[in-house]
């Protein structure tokens, strides 16, 4: 669009690109800006502080030794965008994504490990043989296979399961493979109950994410009369 045109783009001026859309003379970015400001709320805030000398340096480091971001450090500009509908917010500083984080140390180990160990006694790699199936059967794409949950939280509760043992191994067309089989399943499964017709994916890898088998798989599940929980939510104010 010509009025943003060298404007920087960015978390940290979105109100005042929102206001170059307004003030705009093409007819369709001004509509882009009414549609926005029908949903959208921005404000933003600034915060300061002064740096002691002796932490300047850590500071600096942590930003790369750019002087542009360390200007930045002493005057912060917050974004807080708010969904009108939803009531949903988010609060933006894009100087927080160069904070220092707790680096991992030995996981590439731990998978590796917890790969080895489980492999021999997946259930998932023998699926047809140690999961439950469907009462309309299976899915079974190139990429991906299903199996009914044997402990369901609806009525329609399966898997879906990568070819793959290892959790992190897998490319984007397989992924897109597992989608692809994950919305037969929810095909299959309404045809066989046209009441469950509301789709939820729910993904999970590794224990510490709650996973119960280390073999990478997804949970799918069709709803009878709504969505669940903030799905139904959203579907409304849509």
């Amino acid at each position: 669009v010509q009025c943003l045109q060298g404007k920087r783009l960015s978390i940290a001026t979105l109100k005042e690109i929102v206001q170059s859309l307004r003030d705009c003379e093409n007819l369709h970015a001004r509509e882009i800006a009414i549609i926005f400001d029908r949903i959208y709320d921005v404000t933003s805030t600034h915060g300061s502080l002064e740096l002691p000398e002796t932490f300047l340096p850590k500071v600096s480091g942590w930003l790369g030794n750019d002087p542009a971001l360390v200007q930045e450090v002493y005057q912060q500009t917050i974004s807080t965008v708010f969904n009108r509908f939803t009531h949903e917010a988010a609060v933006l500083n894009p100087l927080r994504a160069k904070r220092p984080g707790i680096v991992a140390s030995g996981a590439e180990e731990y998978i590796k490990k917890l790969v080895q160990e489980t492999e021999p006694t997946c259930d998932f790699c023998r699926y047809k043989e140690m999961t439950a199936a469907d009462t309309f059967g299976r899915v079974e794409t190139e990429f991906a296979m299903t199996a009914a949950n044997t402990f369901k939280y609806d009525g329609a509760h399966s898997l879906v399961m990568f070819r793959t043992h290892n959790p992190l191994q897998w490319t984007e067309e397989q992924f897109l493979g597992l989608m692809d089989t994950a919305m037969q399943w929810f095909g299959k499964a309404h045809a066989a109950d046209p009441t469950h017709q509301f789709p939820h994916l729910m993904w999970d890898i590794l224990p510490k994410a709650s996973a119960s088998q280390v073999h990478p798989h997804a949970q799918v599940s069709l709803g009878t009369g709504r969505y669940y929980g903030q799905g139904e939510h959203l579907r409304l104010v849509a």
